[in-house]
Parts: C-alpha cells; sequence; structure tokens
C-alpha cells in the first residue's frame, strides 16, 4: 500500500504536489498567525492578570483587605483618622457611596456606635496594572455605648484603580 503522499505525488506530478504543499503551509502559518494576534490586547489595554500573576494577585487581595478593613470600619474615637484614611483611600465617586451606605453611622445621633469590618474573603475577578474589580465578603459588628449589638455579613464589589503607586476604591457597588 502507497502512503497517501506518495499516490498525490504520482498525480499531480512533483511541481503540482510542491506548490499544493507549500501553499498549505502557508495557510497554516497565517491561521495560527491570527489566531495569536486575536488573543492580544487592544494597543495600550493592560492584560488580565488575575490568577495569572500569582504574586500580584495575592498583593491585590492582602491590600484589599486591610483596606476594607479599614475603610468600613467605624471607630467614634478616631474619627479624623478614618475620614482622613477615607479621603486618601477612596475617589470621589466612592466616597459619595460610602457615605450614603454608612450615613447610619456617621450621624451625630449615632456618633458614639463603633462598627468593627473585618473580611472573611476577597475574589479577584478582573486585575490589570491599574485597575481591579473584586468581589468581598465582610463580617461587621456594631457595637452600641449600652452594649447592644448587632453582626452581620456584607458582601460588595469594588472597583479599583491604581495611581501613585497604591490602590484606590474607586466604586462600591453592594451585592
Amino acid at each position: 500500500m502507497k502512503a497517501w503522499w506518495r499516490s498525490l505525488l504520482d498525480r499531480l506530478g512533483r511541481p503540482v504536489a510542491l506548490l499544493a504543499l507549500a501553499l498549505a503551509v502557508t495557510v497554516t502559518a497565517m491561521g495560527t498567525f491570527v489566531l495569536v494576534e486575536d488573543d492580544d490586547p487592544e494597543p495600550g489595554a493592560s492584560a488580565d492578570r488575575a490568577f495569572l500573576d500569582g504574586a500580584a494577585t495575592s498583593d491585590l487581595i492582602a491590600v484589599t483587605s486591610d483596606l476594607v478593613n479599614r475603610t468600613f470600619s467605624v471607630d467614634p474615637k478616631q474619627r479624623k483618622k478614618q475620614q482622613r484614611f477615607r479621603a486618601d483611600h477612596l475617589a470621589t465617586v466612592a466616597q459619595e457611596q460610602f457615605r450614603e451606605l454608612y450615613a447610619p453611622y456617621l450621624s451625630k445621633k449615632t456618633a458614639a456606635i463603633t462598627l468593627v469590618t473585618t473580611t472573611s474573603g476577597v475574589g479577584v475577578v478582573r486585575l490589570t496594572d491599574d485597575e481591579a474589580e473584586v468581589l468581598v465578603i465582610a463580617d461587621q459588628m456594631a457595637v452600641a455605648p449600652d452594649g447592644r449589638s448587632n453582626a452581620g455579613t456584607a458582601q460588595v464589589r469594588l472597583s479599583l484603580t491604581r495611581g501613585s503607586g497604591s490602590w484606590q476604591i474607586s466604586s462600591i457597588d453592594p451585592i
């Protein structure tokens, strides 16, 4: 039994068979090139590194946990310090969203309530050089001066941007 390529050579003749083979190799190479080019991000866009870059993903998770714990906790004895932290780590839109969500804890009437937020989980949805989206689950415990308390779990989607080397919360979306 003849090999398939030998019978092709016999039928087409050597020059035509070589031309067909060269054409097939060229088409295959061009197809591969097109597929590889389609995987590249848009010019100027950063590639999504979530979980592909373990160190960057771990760093973002640690930074997000710290940001959430410090941003979403309210201590009446440290109001000024916490306001400065939020001003530095929340973009303007996120500051407005925070005030809307946490108005009950920031009003003068409830100024003595302490709210402690502890991050229990962070999921990285998207991570580029200067933007990220994360899902956060946090435990919260509110304590009134008279000893009454309440606890619950908060779920939030955060958009973050990196400016001057540090991450800042740019959007807060409760889930």
